[in-house]
């Protein structure tokens, strides 16, 4: 039997349509989303999280799940890093405020002793008596000044 023209056009038409019924049963082969895909998604990380919560044993199996869940991790670090980051950031705001206020109370401090130590200068000068303050300004042990006149002993021991 020699093949006809009909018959090669018969065979051609039915593996055309047997390829097309194979391609057509088939269902494309889709990749898992990856980590870093997740990561651009955080939305899909949520939702595929969820769809792993209600088939758990699927999910045991399911790379996506795996995905997911080293996606959030990663996302969770990142969050933690930027806070700890802010943290840090108003940390060293609030020292550096700390620090320029203990330098406007020692300046302010070192003014009044400056001052207290003038005004206890003037009075020595003056002949007159000092405060137990100024003259620990001067140095002076104000307990054991001689600057404050002994009181007069009317006991007459000479």
């Amino acid at each position: 039997m020699r093949p006809t023209i009909r018959t090669a056009l018969r065979d051609r038409r039915v593996t055309a349509l047997l390829g097309a019924v194979v391609l057509c049963g088939c269902k494309p082969v889709e990749t898992p989303r990856s980590v870093d895909d997740f990561i651009a998604d955080p939305i899909a990380v949520d939702s595929k999280l969820m769809s792993c919560r209600q088939d758990r044993r699927q999910a045991a199996k399911d790379v996506e799940c795996a995905n997911a869940r080293a996606a959030a991790s990663r996302l969770e670090l990142d969050r933690e890093k930027d806070e700890l980051a802010a943290i840090r950031v108003e940390a060293e705001n609030e020292l550096s405020q700390m620090r320029a206020q203990r330098e406007r109370l020692e300046r302010t401090l070192k003014a009044r002793e400056e001052m207290l130590k003038a005004r206890a200068e003037r009075k020595l000068a003056a002949g007159e008596n000092l405060t137990a303050e100024e003259a620990e300004a001067l140095g002076i042990d104000p307990r054991g000044s001689l600057l404050v006149e002994p009181a007069d002993d009317d006991d007459g021991g000479e």
